[in-house]
């Protein structure tokens, strides 16, 4: 194998250093970049992947952590008690090495750590001053998880990458892999362990990797057009080409065609046993006589005979049928899958809407036919297509709909996500720092938190200096990663782009009137530092623990501390 694999990807690397004006480390950016290679089918956003990069002293040699619940990652914050019945429980573990070649040290520190995470009998607690902060905490929210599946037939797949700039394996290195492998299962004998080395060649192939794009759809018959509606069909698939419409070359669910802010699998409820029932129990009758089916909306939709060629397809309906097609062909052996007298179909709707807001009363009005949360349907609000649209010419990207501006090029850094903003609105606003830290992925799902938060009566200009501030104190958190461990930057974040706002405005109001007058360009690594000098004090002095930054003492205390400053310096 060629070295030129390695001279690529130390070069592109280089590169897109520059490119992302990445203030860190190589070494943090080469986690970073590692995690979002092995994770791209999972569809995280930029801040997801971070959250789970666990990296410097006491990592324990892992240095990203990744625990998903049906696809979904699961964070701090995550309700053990929305788990369902039959859900799968997914845990990826990287170590990203800057370095030629593989090693067997890596590998033994995965056999180590494997011992302390899956070996149920030794408490997490054992561990404190023995590995950092994110990593106890990791192993608790793992913990916790598994802990509340063990009644409700779970199904835990753990997977080990092992990601480095080499192109050979030396046999050695293979030998300790099944040692890892061997190692981790005894803890649990059903799951499903697997072990992957990325180097040069991998990492590449997955950077080079784009979305895919145009997707072909193949029909049971010629699907019916709609006159004088371009790109609108409806038609009947066969469950089997649908289900390989649906799954990606790897044979898994394909994230990134479903859409991201709809709505999440609902498990083992009575509607989707009706679905399995149906699936496996035939009658005699053909499957889409007793399902509503699939709708599809595209940017475009052309026919070819009995396919459809269908650009940037999203299922914005039918998720629920969808993953029990896909679980169901799951469960069945090669030779039934290719059963051809299985000729059952699923009637499928694919609509190419006039504009964004036809596409988003679509996602409303097929959603509400049966029972959902309101939160599931937050992007679709108004307010959202109003940001959207006003932080264009400013150049920043207002990710609605998720991933959506990262998968066309654009700037990383200019990318705000929908989580992010509102984290910094309840920051800034709302002044309360230690709820966007303790709840980073409920803060949208309560209807009384959302309403403070987004909401049409706000001017669009306080997003956009909410989300200027975040993007700003998050590229400065990362010029002082040698200075900032890991999980003080987590601890910390919000609280600083509470406290820089009030530096910048002179006041610790932050009314809506006040935060709107801001001056961007005030902001400055000088005001940065102060901040974060006077909330790294406050911290110091309340404890420095994860449970002291998810409390309103230390926002109390900053608050406190900054008006004493302005009143100093005023007298």
């Amino acid at each position: 194998m060629s070295n030129n694999d390695q001279i690529v990807l130390e070069k592109t690397i280089e590169q897109l250093i520059l490119d992302e004006k990445f203030k860190g480390t190589q070494s943090e950016f080469f986690e970073l970049f590692c995690a979002e290679q092995v994770l791209k089918d999972y569809d995280l956003s930029t801040p997801e992947i971070e959250s789970g990069i666990i990296g410097g002293s006491g990592d324990g040699g892992i240095d990203g952590f990744y625990l998903f619940v049906d696809q979904e990652l699961a964070q701090d914050d995550f309700d053990v008690a929305s788990i369902k019945k039959g859900a799968q429980l997914e845990l990826i573990l990287i170590q990203a090495k800057l370095e030629k070649g593989f090693k067997e040290t890596p590998i033994e520190r995965f056999i180590t750590f494997s011992e302390c995470v899956f070996n149920l009998e030794k408490n997490v607690s054992d561990f404190e001053g023995i590995f950092n902060r994110d990593l106890i905490n990791s192993m608790v929210l793992f913990r916790a998880v598994y802990g509340a599946s063990l009644t409700k037939k779970i199904k835990l797949k753990v997977t080990f990458f092992y990601c480095s700039k080499g192109v050979r394996i030396e046999q050695s290195v293979q030998g300790k892999k099944e040692l890892l492998l061997e190692a981790a299962s005894k803890h649990f004998s059903d799951a499903a362990f697997g072990f992957y080395f990325f180097g040069s060649s991998e990492l590449l192939a997955e950077y080079r990797r784009e979305p895919e794009r145009t997707f072909s759809l193949k029909l049971a018959e010629n699907p019916v057009s709609v006159a004088n509606q371009i790109g609108c069909f409806v038609g009947l698939v066969k469950l089997a080409d649908f289900f390989s419409f649906i799954v990606n070359d790897r044979g898994t669910l394909r994230r990134d065609i479903f859409e991201a802010n709809v709505r999440d699998y609902q498990g083992r409820n009575e509607v989707n046993k009706q679905i399995k029932e149906t699936l496996t129990d035939c009658h005699g009758e053909d499957f889409w006589w007793l399902n509503n089916g699939i709708t599809i909306v595209a940017t475009e939709a052309t026919q070819s005979s009995k396919a459809l060629s269908i650009d940037d397809p999203q299922i914005v309906n039918g998720l629920q049928t969808s993953r029990e097609i896909f679980e169901y062909y799951q469960g069945l052996s090669e030779e039934k899958k290719e059963d051809v007298n299985d000729s059952r179909s699923v009637l499928v709707r694919v609509i190419v809407p006039i504009n964004e807001s036809s596409r988003d009363n679509i996602i409303r009005s097929t959603n509400s036919q049966t029972a959902i949360q309101i939160a599931s349907l937050r992007s679709t609000d108004k307010i959202h297509r109003d940001i959207e649209d006003y932080f264009k010419p400013h150049g920043l990207f207002y990710d609605r709909r998720k991933n959506f501006h990262k998968n066309n090029g654009a700037d990383k850094t200019k990318i705000v996500p929908v989580g992010l903003l509102a984290q910094a609105v309840t920051s800034i606003l709302l002044r309360k720092p230690h709820v966007a830290r303790a709840r980073p992925s409920s803060l949208l799902k309560s209807d009384e938190q959302y309403s403070k938060v987004f909401s049409e009566n706000m001017p669009v200009v306080m997003y956009r200096v909410c989300a200027e501030a975040a993007l700003f104190v998050s590229a400065n958190m990362k010029r002082l990663s040698g200075q900032l461990s890991r999980p003080e930057r987590n601890n910390l974040k919000f609280f600083v782009i509470m406290d820089l706002m009030m530096n910048v405005s002179e006041s610790s109001a932050l009314n809506v009137k006040e935060i709107c007058s801001v001056d961007i360009s005030s902001f400055s690594e000088a005001k940065f530092d102060e901040s974060l000098e006077r909330v790294r004090a406050a911290f110091s002095d309340v404890g420095q623990t994860d449970a002291t930054a998810k409390s309103d003492s230390l926002t109390s205390d900053i608050i406190r501390r900054f008006d004493e400053t302005l009143l100093a310096e005023m007298l």
